[in-house]
């Protein structure tokens, strides 16, 4: 037979058939493996990203938790303030402690007048004289 002649048998036809169907077929199993591949991946970054959410809602709690115990400069300003008065107080009692001692001594002639108004005239609480 002649090229020209040539006419295609049913086992020509069915082999053409079958070599196209054998690549097709390896097409389809490299796409489903590649697929399977992507598939296996967006779980991992599924999983990633629920972990991530987790952490963020913690974060987000312990960032809330922080804001509200957080000490405030009017909070400190007003802690310092109270401080600062109960020293004073403290201070104001300790110097009539000492204006008491030095009238003590001075009525049993330990110290002279010039040197009790020397201690009384002493700061913080200078005393002066009238």
């Amino acid at each position: 037979m002649s090229d020209k002649n040539h006419q295609a048998t049913i086992e020509d036809v069915l082999d053409a058939v079958n070599n196209f169907a054998s690549v097709t077929e390896g097409k389809f199993a490299e796409i489903k493996s590649e697929m399977t591949d992507m598939k296996s991946e967006m779980t991992d970054m599924k999983s990633e990203m629920t972990d991530m959410k987790s952490e963020m809602k913690e974060m987000r709690f312990d960032i809330t938790k922080m804001g509200s115990t957080m000490v405030t400069k009017d909070y400190l300003d007003d802690k310092m303030a109270d401080l600062r008065g109960d020293l004073v107080v403290l201070t104001r009692k300790e110097d009539t402690k000492l204006r008491a001692l030095v009238d003590i001594l001075k009525e049993k002639s330990v110290l002279n007048i010039e040197e009790a108004k020397k201690i009384l005239g002493m700061e913080p609480f200078a005393q002066l004289p009238i």
